[in-house]
């Protein structure tokens, strides 16, 4: 099995503006996402619209993907 190589964030980006694959970004290395499915999709669609139904707090915000979100160690708990 080969090491992965390590990629900077920078890099990382690069990479993503010309794939048509999604990956994640871990602590340098690129890891292949998954494509949805049909049955992936209507739940993520009704998990969210339950969420949003039972939030009433204005602060919270319903995201469901293709949304890139940066995470410190210190958010890792």
């Amino acid at each position: 099995m080969q090491a992965a190589a390590y990629l900077s964030v920078e890099e990382y980006f690069a990479l993503e503006a010309g794939s048509e694959m999604r990956h994640e970004y871990c602590d340098g290395v690129i890891i292949d996402m998954a494509g949805g499915s049909e049955a992936h999709g209507l739940i993520k669609d009704n998990t969210s619209a339950a969420f949003r139904q039972a939030l009433t707090s204005r602060t919270c915000r319903i995201i469901t993907s293709d949304l890139r979100v940066r995470l410190s160690m210190e958010d890792r708990g």
